[in-house]
C-alpha cells in the first residue's frame, strides 16, 4: 500500500472523483456525497473556482481513495473516502484545518461535516478538539419509489412541463429567484447562470419539471438527477414562487420527477433536506451529517 496526497486538478480529477462516489455508494445511509452533488457543485455559479486546488485527494498505488473538499466557498469541509481507509481520518481533518479554516464572529474556526454513523471520523474529530454543533447539520432523506406510481394531482388550470418541452430561461430565473425567497425581481443576467447549470455533462432536461400557471409563468420547479449505476435519484433543486405556495404545485413537480427516474429504473429517491414538505410527500429522514467545529 502506497498512499500519497495530491492537490485536485479539475481537468484530471473531476471524473475520477465521480467514479469514487459511484463506487462507494451504499443504499440508504450512503457514506459519501452522491455523484450528482459533485456535478452540481462544479457548474454552480456560486462555486469559487479559484480555490479548487485546495481540495485534496489521496491515492493508493494510483487509485483514488479519499477526498477533502469544499462546496461553494472554502469555509466548510466535506469528506469522501473508500472503505478500509479509516487511518486517513486524522490527516484529512488536518488538511481541512489548513485549507478551510475561516474567521467567524472574530474567531478563527474550522467547520466540517461528518456523518453521524461514521464512527472513525467522529472519533478522530473529537481527538483533534472538534465539538459537535448542537443544531447545524445536513441530513439524508429517502423515498422508496412505488411501482405502479400513483396519479399525481395538478391544480386545475396549471400544467407540468419539462425543459425539453419549454425552456424559457427568463421565466425560469424568476421562478427560482422568487422560490428561494430573494426580494423583489431577479437581478439582471440570471439567465446566463441558469444556462450554465443546464450545461453539466449529465444534466437531463426531461428530469427537470416546472408547474406553469394559466398566464404562462413558471411558478414551481423541481429537478432530479438519475444515477444509472446505483439506480437512485437525487432531488435538487426545488422552489415555488411564494404567490403560488400551498397549492400542491411544488409537490406535483417533485413527485413527477421521482416518477420519471422510477421509470428509468431508480428504486430510491433521495433529498438532503428534512423539511416537513418532503416528509408530507413520502420522504423519511434516515441519517444526519452534523457540523463539527474547532476554534484556534
Amino acid at each position: 500500500m502506497t498512499v500519497r496526497k495530491i492537490a485536485y486538478q479539475r481537468a484530471r480529477d473531476y471524473e475520477r472523483v465521480n467514479q469514487l462516489l459511484w463506487d462507494t455508494y451504499r443504499e440508504g445511509e450512503y457514506p459519501n456525497w452522491l455523484q450528482p452533488r459533485w456535478e452540481y457543485m462544479h457548474w454552480h455559479p456560486a462555486l469559487q473556482t479559484e480555490y479548487l486546488e485546495r481540495i485534496a485527494l489521496w491515492e493508493d498505488d494510483g487509485r483514488l481513495v479519499a477526498v477533502v473538499n469544499y462546496e461553494d466557498r472554502p469555509t466548510l469541509g466535506f469528506f469522501q473516502r473508500a472503505p478500509g481507509y479509516d487511518f486517513l481520518c486524522d490527516e484529512m481533518l488536518a488538511h481541512a484545518e489548513q485549507q478551510f479554516s475561516a474567521e467567524r464572529n472574530g474567531t478563527l474556526m474550522c467547520r466540517v461535516l461528518v456523518n453521524d454513523f461514521d464512527e472513525a471520523m467522529n472519533q478522530a474529530a473529537a481527538a483533534r478538539g472538534y465539538v459537535r454543533h448542537p443544531t447545524a447539520r445536513e441530513c439524508i432523506s429517502k423515498m422508496s419509489i412505488p411501482d405502479p406510481f400513483p396519479a399525481i394531482p395538478v391544480k386545475e388550470g396549471f400544467s407540468l412541463v419539462d425543459l425539453n418541452e419549454e425552456d424559457d430561461l427568463t421565466k425560469l430565473d424568476r421562478c427560482l429567484w422568487r422560490g428561494f425567497n430573494h426580494p423583489g425581481e431577479p437581478e439582471p443576467g440570471g439567465e446566463a447562470s441558469r444556462a450554465q447549470m443546464q450545461s453539466t455533462p449529465r444534466f437531463n432536461k426531461a428530469l427537470n419539471v416546472m408547474a406553469v400557471a394559466p398566464d404562462g409563468a413558471y411558478v414551481a420547479y423541481s429537478g432530479i438527477w438519475f444515477d444509472p449505476y446505483n439506480l437512485c435519484g437525487y432531488v435538487e433543486p426545488v422552489a415555488t414562487d411564494p404567490d403560488y405556495r400551498r397549492m400542491g404545485l411544488g409537490k406535483a413537480c417533485v413527485l413527477e420527477c421521482v416518477r420519471r427516474v422510477g421509470a428509468m429504473g431508480a428504486r430510491i429517491a433521495y433529498v438532503e433536506s428534512e423539511q416537513d414538505f418532503y416528509h408530507a410527500i413520502g420522504f423519511t429522514t434516515i441519517a444526519y451529517r452534523p457540523v463539527w467545529e474547532k476554534t484556534f
